[in-house]
């Protein structure tokens, strides 16, 4: 079920967010660049984060197992910026991730949007191609990631 993300949510999430990037993010990056991530997503900075745009939970069983954010880009009122979406470990390849940006594009088209921006990570890129993201760059930034886009009005 997807619902609002809630500040109870904070804990869980984060938690889910560390596990990804130890578990399946590794696979991808140096450990010192996982460890980096992981300071930016405690508890209190997610709370922080999640107070700009608006961010969805994806909730199993009463637990919180997958989660996106998604902002207006300043100065451009019909693009997007989806944001930090990651999906338990535990529950990967069960379309939870999809849903999510699903919900996060209809979020979009309410408020206006025409177009949705991203940074896509080395581990997630073919996800986001596969649901009709394009690279706006054949080659990853100096950080490792895919700026992309998906135009909503196809």
């Amino acid at each position: 079920m997807i619902r609002e993300f809630q500040a109870s949510d904070a804990q869980a999430a984060s938690h889910l967010i560390c596990r990804n990037l130890r578990e399946v993010n590794c696979w991808d990056y140096p450990l010192e660049v996982i460890e980096q991530l992981i300071q930016e997503y405690t508890p209190e900075r997610l709370l922080r984060m999640t107070a700009e745009g608006y961010t969805f939970t994806f909730e199993k069983g009463g637990i919180p197992t997958g989660i996106l954010r998604i902002l207006p880009a300043q100065g451009a009122p019909q693009v997007y910026w989806l944001r930090t979406l990651f999906v338990s470990p535990d529950y990967h390849g069960q379309g939870i991730g999809r849903q999510l940006v699903e919900a996060g594009e209809q979020f979009a088209r309410q408020k206006g949007g025409a177009v949705v921006r991203l940074c896509a990570s080395l581990t997630a890129h073919r996800f986001y191609q596969k649901l009709g993201y394009i690279d706006l760059s054949h080659t990853p930034d100096s950080n490792g990631l895919y700026l992309m886009k998906k135009d909503l009005s196809i």
